[in-house]
């Protein structure tokens, strides 16, 4: 700490091992603007630092001792150093300054003190402290005029006392002394340390600090031996301390955090930093997880939504700052006493594949990093991600800034696959079948534009809408909002053109936010099942035009692109088996009959989920979509005006078989479709390799859950 000699400010001036020194402005208080003033740039590790602020100079001189044995001298904040002193081999420790010269010692001697100008005290890596008279004469040596004999280690530190008679000394023997000066003797030991201590300095004229290993501070009260107040920080070492005024001091730690302490009421911490630093604190506490064992792992915010159960019960809590696993205990409040450095229990359950969050367990916890802290996010695939976003931003009081990241990482990482897989069998498929493409979208645009025109003025789109790039097709998230309102319009066209806003809408639901967003919007009204436009999708408008039904087959297809997608197409599967349209009513066209296959894959991909596999009435439906298909169009032989390319279609249909095994779906519907697979279709397509692969695969996953 120094005095400014031209406005008369005091700065307070750090060093690092990173290489940096930052100068610091310091209130009438005593506290300092936390926006350094400048910074220094050394070559390497900075150790010590004297700074001279004699009136008679010019400017502040600044010399830094560092690790390379060097001495670099700055004449004010000069942006380089104006000299480098090259005496030492080794790490400068001590730089001091008397008020006519600069002196500079090295590695063993830890400590030097000035006594008025003739005399010099040193404290010393060999245990001993000597007082020099500095009075030579030219050519002359310094004289040892007084050894104090008494410490057990190396001694780091020296505090002149109030009238300089006699002075304190601090070791790596984890004792404080106090030497008389003029006898030579030790008159008091102050003993409360359990570590090397490394630094001293006075906080006012009776009181004095001491710091050091351990991440301890001590507060001394001259005539007490034993500690005054003892303070922990939340760092492995306290390298120094150094008081600005009566009642405000600064520790440094190895952590390269600069700590204040004070008791002026208003400078009080709040709640949440107050939290923040008890969760950094306790981290020192190592508490073995073999001990904690039995505890259930939480939230924070459990600690404000979960009341206790009883007095002095514990919680393990996970630290939002870095991921520790702490130990809370309940006494009047929540306090943390210790952190699980060899945490290990799996949080996950291996029968249902759900993850625990609190007291419940949700089918996907997200990592979610904000304001510098870690959350977790719960989700379960059937709840309405805007929902659930809104609830997690309420409990921990963030801004609804975020709220559409937030949506959008449900929306983007959700899905079925496990988050544990036991073997890498063909079955179960994870990934559902969707029709993203758009191969012209150019001549897409000009057939839209041209039946925009010719429809009547209130169902006309504008010219922006028009404008749409591919780009904004394929990643549409900024816009929305304005193609659902686009699409309220869109719905109302004639019968006869919408098959081009089924092909709009198939394209937009392969990105799964849109997906998302459009259900968020529009499934309680324009979309639901029953109304208007849902069931001329589910029934292809009613009539055999190819273009309608491979659009409309495309859209509930693509509805699987995302989980809020999927859930909305479970949920109503009942009534979306009933209405829509029947494999015997499609358009002998490969590419419809593939669409109308991939919605029944889509829908055994969702049996990956523990809920679904439940549901034998769901799992039923697919089976008789299976058997539909191989009575209606195998055994009736319909599919043989597309029997060069059907096989894409029938492996479709055994991979939701494949899928809907694995799930260990029993029935003897499934036994008998399974002889025919093994009797007929092994003859009618013999030539077909994928067919006989998938069959084999069949096979596996038959014998691994066991159909008898």
């Amino acid at each position: 700490m120094y005095q400014n000699p031209v406005d008369g400010s005091r700065k307070l001036v750090t060093v690092s091992r990173d290489s940096e020194a930052k100068i610091f402005s310091l209130d009438s208080d005593g506290f300092i603007d936390f926006h350094a003033d400048h910074t220094f740039f050394l070559p390497t590790q900075i150790s010590t630092v004297c700074v001279i602020d004699r009136s008679d100079l010019p400017t502040v001189l600044f010399i830094f001792g560092c690790l390379n044995g060097h001495q670099y001298v700055f004449h004010g904040l000069e942006q380089n150093a104006s000299q480098c002193i090259t005496l030492h081999q080794n790490n400068v420790c001590i730089i001091r300054a008397d008020s006519t010269q600069t002196r500079i010692a090295s590695e063993s001697v830890m400590d030097v003190q000035f006594i008025r100008s003739d005399l010099l005290l040193t404290a010393s890596s060999d245990r001993s402290i000597v007082l020099w008279n500095l009075n030579i004469v030219p050519g002359g040596s310094a004289q040892q005029q007084q050894a104090f004999q008494g410490h057990e280690d190396c001694v780091r530190g020296l505090l002149l006392s109030k009238h300089e008679d006699g002075f304190y000394s601090i070791s790596n023997d984890q004792t404080v002394r106090y030497w008389n000066m003029n006898s030579g003797m030790c008159e008091r030991t102050y003993v409360g340390h359990e570590h090397f201590i490394f630094n001293i300095n006075r906080l006012t004229k009776e009181y004095f600090l001491t710091c050091g290993e351990n991440n301890a501070i001590i507060i001394w009260n001259e005539r007490q031996t034993t500690p005054w107040q003892s303070l922990k920080l939340p760092t492995v070492t306290i390298w120094s301390v150094l008081s600005t005024s009566s009642n405000v001091f600064y520790a440094a730690g190895s952590d390269g955090i600069l700590y204040i302490f004070t008791n002026h009421v208003d400078r009080r911490p709040d709640d949440q930093s107050q939290m923040l630093f008890d969760e950094m604190l306790v981290k020192q506490t190592k508490i073995p997880f073999a001990s904690v064992a039995h505890l259930k792992l939480y939230e924070e915010n459990s600690l404000v939504t979960i009341p206790p159960r009883n007095d002095n019960e514990r919680r393990l809590i996970r630290s939002m700052l870095d991921n520790t696993i702490l130990v809370y205990e309940w006494n009047q409040s929540w306090k943390p006493v210790g952190h699980v450095p060899d945490y290990n229990q799996e949080e996950f359950d291996h029968r249902t594949g759900r993850v625990p969050y609190n007291d419940e367990f949700f089918d996907e916890v997200f990592n979610v990093k904000l304001n510098q802290k870690n959350y977790k996010l719960p989700f379960n695939r059937e709840q309405d991600p805007w929902t659930v976003v809104q609830l997690f931003i309420e409990q921990n009081q963030l801004d609804y800034g975020a709220l559409t990241s937030l949506v959008q990482c449900i929306v983007n990482y959700a899905n079925y696959k496990p988050k544990k897989i036991e073997n890498v069998n063909h079955f179960p498929i994870f990934e559902c079948k969707l029709w993203p493409s758009m191969k012209n979208l150019e001549a897409f645009r000009k057939k839209f534009e041209e039946f925009n025109s010719n429809v009547e003025d209130n169902l006309r789109l504008s010219p922006e809408y028009l404008q749409i790039s591919s780009t904004e097709i394929q990643n549409p998230e900024t816009i929305c909002e304005e193609l659902c309102i686009a699409f309220s319009k869109l719905i109302n066209w004639p019968k006869d053109i919408k098959f081009i806003v089924y092909d709009l809408l198939r394209v937009l639901l392969t990105n799964k936010y849109f997906n998302t967003y459009f259900l968020h919007q529009m499934e309680s009204k324009e979309f639901r099942p029953g109304s208007e436009f849902f069931n001329s999708i589910l029934r292809c408008n009613g009539d055999g035009n190819l273009s309608t039904q491979l659009t409309s087959l495309r859209v509930l297809a693509n509805m699987f692109a995302s989980v809020h997608g999927a859930e909305f197409m479970y949920r109503n599967f009942s009534y979306i088996q009933s209405n829509i349209v029947r494999w015997k009513d499609l358009v002998v066209n490969i590419n419809v009959q593939m669409a109308y296959a991939s919605i029944w894959f889509n829908y055994s991909v969702l049996l990956a989920d523990h809920k679904k596999r439940q549901n034998h009435q769901f799992k039923q439906m697919i089976m008789e979509k299976i058997q539909e298909h191989d009575d209606e169009l195998i055994e009736s032989k319909t599919y043989q005006p597309l029997e060069a390319d059907y096989h894409s279609v029938i492996i479709i249909m055994m991979n939701a078989f494949g899928n809907l095994i694995a799930s260990k779906f029993n029935s003897q519907m499934a036994d008998l479709y399974l002889k025919r697979l093994q009797q007929q279709y092994t003859k009618l397509f013999k030539d077909n390799s994928e067919i006989r692969y998938c069959l084999r695969q069949i096979e596996i996953v038959c014998d691994q859950y066991s159909i008898d």
